[in-house]
């Protein structure tokens, strides 16, 4: 399974861009993801969030990440 598109829907500080921009192993479908090969994992979801959180957690949101899969 590939991810077709990555929301985070809500955050009004933060640009979508940029909170993928922490996010390491789950992308969106492209080509470089298809020359990759690169699935979904949710294991490799969660630390990518959980990456997300810390970084919006950094700048001083104390509770910032919903998650729905």
């Amino acid at each position: 399974m590939r991810v077709a598109e990555i929301q985070f829907v809500g955050s009004k500080v933060f640009k979508s861009g940029k909170l993928r921009d922490h996010m390491k192993h789950v992308k969106e479908a492209g080509l470089i993801t298809r020359l990759r090969n690169r699935t979904f994992s949710i294991a490799k979801a969660g630390f990518d969030l959980h990456q997300v959180d810390n970084y919006m957690k950094s700048k001083g949101y104390l509770q910032p990440v919903t998650v729905s899969l």
